[in-house]
């Protein structure tokens, strides 16, 4: 059909496809700033629960700083109950750079996972032995316990090593000025190669904590690496977090995440003191 048989419109339709076009461009921009509006909703209450989050965890005060091993356990709760929750009721409220600031926190090698390992390793050594047996194990390094024993009974003072300072040198006789009775040193005669042997089996332990203790630490590292560079978060769907954080559900605070059933270690069972070969106690 030529263009000079087509009708032109009127001023009547024109106006009337102006209209409707202007109602479907309202339309469409009014669908829009709803849809804005409701993520703005969404990312407000969002973050202002995690506003409250970080108010309660600071409300903690230095506690929280000091306690990494609570704060972990906060993080873990948050991510397992709160944000599962909340995926499994309705997944589009749940952002993505939600999921992985949180596993972020809780991953194997994240900074208050690792604090917690030192902190355990750290008081293990510090309370490994007694206040007196370490002050003594630090005289013992500068004057083994048979040499000790010789100057004890020989009852000289060793003043000449003696210092009126605070300050103590390494190499300093940490005993001097000292002079037991002969009963005590007449016990120590007695177990010195008890004591010898004690204290060479604790510096022999305390190196082999340390060792073990730098070689999880490593091994966190290398997982890290592995995990980043794989890009982990990415490859899982909300779908997938929903069912690993079901197994999570699952599993929490049964016997199967204790160490016995974990790790394969032996439950004592005896009641005798001594401990036999890698078996621990509940």
């Amino acid at each position: 059909m030529s263009k000079s048989l087509i009708k032109p419109k009127s001023n009547k339709e024109r106006s009337r496809a102006h209209r409707q076009r202007k109602k479907k461009f309202i339309e469409e921009k009014l669908a829009q700033v709803e849809t804005l509006e409701q993520k703005v909703e969404l990312l407000t209450k969002e973050n202002e629960e995690l506003k409250q989050e970080i108010k309660r965890l600071k409300a903690k005060g230095e506690y929280a700083k000091d306690n990494k091993r609570d704060t972990l356990k906060e993080y873990e709760d948050y991510l397992y109950n709160k944000v599962f929750k909340k995926l499994q009721n309705n997944p589009e409220q749940v952002r993505y750079t939600e999921l992985e600031q949180s596993l972020s926190r809780i991953h194997d090698w994240s900074d208050d996972r690792i604090e917690v390992v030192k902190k355990a390793f750290r008081d293990i050594l510090d309370n490994i032995t007694s206040l007196q047996t370490k002050c003594h194990q630090a005289c013992n390094i500068n004057m083994p316990i048979n040499k000790f024993i010789q100057k004890q009974s020989s009852k000289k003072r060793l003043k000449k090593y003696y210092s009126k300072s605070s300050h103590l040198e390494p190499t300093q006789d940490f005993y001097a000025g000292i002079q037991y009775s002969d009963n005590v040193v007449d016990f120590i005669k007695r177990n010195a190669k008890f004591c010898n042997n004690y204290m060479r089996q604790i510096k022999k332990i305390a190196n082999t904590l340390v060792k073990q203790r730098n070689k999880l630490l490593n091994l966190y590292q290398d997982h890290r690496v592995v995990m980043e560079d794989s890009d982990f978060n990415e490859t899982f769907s909300k779908e997938d977090f929903i069912n690993a954080f079901k197994i999570v559900d699952k599993l929490q605070n049964t016997e199967f995440l204790k160490p016995h059933f974990l790790f394969n270690i032996p439950k004592k069972t005896h009641s005798n003191l001594k401990y036999e070969d890698g078996e621990l106690t509940e």
